[in-house]
């Protein structure tokens, strides 16, 4: 439908890559992500006999935790979508 300027009051767009050029992204993605993650564990555990008042071992590994979890969910749906 259209206003009464005449103007569009919706529109729908969308982006399909024709080619598979984007794996090279994805995976350059994915792989700076798990390299800060492991590093993020690596000093959590060095940083581990820091004094309480300094420590955020318990909120990291909240964090690494939920990390872990939108992995498992995204990537299937990842490539549930790929695949339509």
């Amino acid at each position: 439908g259209v206003d009464a300027f005449g103007r569009y009051l919706e529109s729908f767009g969308s982006c399909r890559a024709e080619t598979k050029d984007w794996l090279p992204y994805v995976v350059l993605i994915f792989a700076v992500n798990f390299s800060v993650v492991v590093l993020a564990n690596v000093q959590a555990y060095q940083a581990r006999s820091i004094a309480t008042e300094y420590s955020e071992s318990d909120f990291i590994g909240i964090i690494m935790a939920s990390i872990l979890q939108a992995c498992c969910i995204g990537l299937p749906l990842v490539v549930l979508v790929a695949e339509e």
